[in-house]
């Protein structure tokens, strides 16, 4: 008997030993909040004790309540939620369907500058929250986990004490965090440029990363942090990223990629869905443009019914209007929400019709759906360039294209050796590691909660003139310039030296 306890205690302090206190804090956007719960779960279930603060509005599973995991809940006005989503979507309908370059610009702008009320409410409760900050400050933390798009807000919450902070979420404004990003042949996450620019590219490219410190201050929560501050707090970034879908890229040992958690192997399907995906003879296309592109104008509607009316596949389209099309319900299923991530893993689900958005991109990716993508904005147009120069589906303008032309990708799509070939072997390499997500995530809070993270970090207070060696450049290029400017006074002085003595010469013959 004794043998069996002193066994179970080994156990015990095997694999608990390394379990830490962990906080993650994330956004008031749902997909965000997804890959907040996802992380958790995660963490969960490595044996690490987890709190995780969410927003009222989002939508809790039945599995968080079998962990180790606390929720927190910090309240957000639903309404101002769903009339800020209203709001931004037409911005971006604006913005897609604009035919002038200036209007779109113009548009973009707003869009990027005029920040998003879900963010400032998600910060002001939990600024304003007394019992959430007494709870928080009563509770010795090993490591926190923040969204990058609230860390303003953290810093200002909890900035005054030293815990190892990681940061999550896409490589975005990586010059504030101190990631190598070149414009040179790494492109800004806001354009759809790839790898390969040409000399005008390049040249857009690093404009748009000077700008964007500038619009940093912009898009981030009001509270008044500065980007010094932020980039001094962090110890870690965990990049939704992976290299299955991603541009090589140079990073630091403090960047870790953790895109592949996102996606998972599918669940079984609800009965009805089930049985629509099941019956397709010719297979199944899914299409849905995400969150904010609830409701679609009758223009571009039209054009997709009509398409869907000549493709012999059924269509499960995400979309509010239940009505649209007209359909037998046998070849059209519409709903407000589906299981994207099970049914991409379904094998009846021949391709994915998509707003790019990144999650999306994870997904399709892991289950190698191939792609047909339509990007609005952010980083969707990134997405969708990437998804073309990786030959894993093509790209189209929402705003400029036929039910014909729709159509004939769509065949093309299917019929491509090379597409599938592709995705296939994208889907190997996102699923073909040395570890899984969930290890490499809680090994690398176990070493934060160890160790620290100033051991991985380079310095901090680099501005970005600093950072990019601009200043010695400039410094170089004044050198020059002194040691031009000094050769001409001395070869100017020399001639005149020398004219003085031959006009001497000749006055003295």
């Amino acid at each position: 008997m004794k043998t069996v306890v002193y066994f179970l205690l080994f156990y015990w302090c095997v694999v608990f030993s390394n379990s830490a206190k962990v906080m993650i804090l994330t956004q008031n956007l749902n997909s965000h909040v997804l890959d907040t719960i996802k992380l958790g779960l995660l963490l969960a279930d490595e044996g690490h004790e987890v709190d995780l603060i969410l927003p009222s509005t989002a939508k809790i599973p039945d599995s968080i309540e079998k962990r180790n995991i606390t929720v927190l809940t910090a309240m957000v006005n639903r309404t101002v939620t769903e009339v800020h989503i209203e709001e931004r979507s037409k911005q971006l309908l604006d913005y897609v369907m604009s035919k002038s370059t200036i209007g779109k610009m113009i548009t973009y702008m707003q869009i990027l500058t005029t920040g998003d009320p879900g963010w400032d409410a998600m910060c002001s409760s939990l600024l304003s929250d007394a019992k959430i900050r007494d709870y928080i400050n009563a509770t010795n933390y090993d490591v926190v986990i923040v969204d990058v798009l609230i860390m303003k807000c953290y810093v200002q919450m909890m900035g005054h004490r030293n815990i190892p902070i990681i940061v999550y979420g896409i490589l975005v404004y990586e010059w504030s965090y101190h990631i190598p990003s070149l414009p040179s042949f790494v492109p800004m996450l806001l354009t759809n440029f790839d790898d390969r620019m040409s000399f005008f590219q390049r040249f857009q490219n690093s404009l748009l990363y000077a700008l964007c410190q500038i619009l940093f201050t912009s898009v981030f929560p009001n509270p008044p942090v500065s980007i010094t501050e932020i980039s001094q707090k962090y110890s870690l970034y965990f990049a939704l990223n992976d290299i299955s879908s991603e541009y090589p890229r140079p990073t630091m040992p403090n960047v870790i990629f953790v895109g592949d958690a996102i996606p998972e192997p599918g669940k079984p399907l609800p009965r009805d869905l089930a049985e629509f995906v099941d019956g397709a003879k010719h297979g199944v296309i899914y299409v849905s443009f995400g969150t904010y592109l609830r409701r679609l104008p009758t223009i571009l509607t039209d054009k997709l019914c009509a398409t869907f009316k000549q493709i012999p596949q059924r269509v499960i389209w995400k979309q509010e209007d239940s009505t649209l099309c007209g359909f037998d319900p046998d070849k059209l299923l519409i709903s407000k929400w589906l299981p994207q991530n099970d049914l991409l893993s379904h094998h009846n689900v021949k391709l994915f019709v998509t707003h790019c958005g990144k999650n999306s991109l994870l997904e399709s990716t892991y289950h190698s759906t191939p792609v047909i993508g339509f990007p609005i904005a952010i980083d969707q147009p990134f997405n969708a360039k990437l998804i073309a120069n990786r030959g894993l589906g093509y790209e189209m303008d929402l705003g400029d294209f036929s039910a014909d032309e729709l159509t004939s990708k769509i065949a093309d799509v299917l019929a491509n050796e090379t597409i599938l070939y592709n995705v296939r072997r994208a889907s190997f390499m996102m699923r073909n590691k040395t570890d899984t997500p969930s290890k490499r995530i809680s090994f690398w809070v176990e070493h934060m909660a160890t160790y620290g993270g100033s051991h991985l970090r380079t310095n901090s207070e680099l501005n970005i003139f600093q950072f990019y060696c601009l200043d010695v450049v400039l410094f170089i290029m004044f050198l020059i310039l002194l040691i031009i400017i000094s050769n001409i006074f001395c070869i100017r002085l020399i001639f005149r030296c020398l004219k003085r003595r031959l006009v001497s010469k000749s006055k003295t013959d």
